[in-house]
């Protein structure tokens, strides 16, 4: 299992704490394992070497690992990608979650009254069928009460949307609360979508706020990828053949010189022979 630090959001210019915890269910002893957490987009990862992980109900070891997240990192979803390996046997095991990171200069604040501020730091992303990413929404009571507040989710009928949490939940007062919605595309819509999330409060709708996806096909573009590789190996194919035709002919121009030189020594040779 992978658990991150902090739980909510991850901030550019600020470390990503990644705590990776892994137990051996096998029948003997495993040894040589490397663990390995990264996030490839951003070109970051950390890499420790555990000596030997025992096969028994206690096993199970915990590791943290320190990302650094550049200053220059744009507010987005990426992918946190823990992998295990043995040195000796072969076998791997890789898991990936998803992390919601706020830019520098990303954070747009919404106080819907004098009791409560909403967060909403991204309203537009790219969307994906195959993998989710997150919109967070932060909401901080500003009141003298503790307050219960209902997120709703609605509109969506081209996404998977899921909360990190349940939708009902008590924010204390001076305390602020974040939200997380999960989408992915449920492969029946491409180009902008939109859809709502509410916040309400004893049946009272407090804000409505309008997120937005750009659903992007994953099959058209795996299809672009293929065919920019064919003609990549293509075009390498016909460097190829060009050397090697230039080759040929200045080997065959070589030979016809060389020849052609040979015969008039002959010739030559004749002739001075001759007198």
């Amino acid at each position: 299992s992978i658990a991150l630090n902090p739980e909510a959001n991850a901030e550019a210019g600020k470390n990503l704490v990644a705590t990776l915890s892994f137990k051996n269910s096998g029948v003997v002893p495993l040894e040589g394992i490397n663990a390995k957490v990264s996030i490839t987009e951003l070109g970051v990862s950390a890499t420790k070497f555990v000596d030997q992980i025992k096969n028994s109900d206690n096993s199970q070891v915990k590791e943290d690992f320190v990302l650094k997240i550049a200053d220059e990192v744009p507010t987005g979803t990426y992918t946190v990608r823990a992998e295990i390996v043995s040195q000796f046997g072969g076998e791997s095991e890789v898991r990936e979650i998803p992390v919601f990171i706020l830019g520098k200069n990303d954070q747009s604040i919404q106080i819907v009254n004098d009791k409560l501020i909403i967060n909403v730091p991204v309203v537009r992303q790219n969307v994906y069928e195959n993998r989710e990413v997150i919109y967070p929404i932060t909401l901080t009571n500003q009141g003298p009460d503790a307050n219960t507040y209902t997120l709703l989710l609605d509109g969506a009928n081209w996404a998977n949307l899921r909360l990190s949490e349940p939708n009902v939940f008590v924010i204390e007062p001076k305390k602020s609360k974040t939200i997380n919605i999960y989408a992915s595309s449920n492969g029946n819509a491409e180009g902008e979508q939109i859809f709502f999330a509410t916040i309400k409060s004893n049946d009272e709708v407090l804000q409505q706020i309008t997120l937005k996806g750009d659903v992007v096909n994953d099959q058209k573009i795996t299809s672009i990828l293929g065919l920019k590789n064919t003609l990549k190996i293509i075009l390498i194919i016909l460097v190829v053949v060009l050397v090697a035709a230039g080759v040929y002919f200045g080997i065959q121009k070589y030979m016809e010189e060389d020849a052609s030189a040979e015969e008039t020594s002959h010739e030559q040779a004749d002739i001075e022979a001759y007198y």
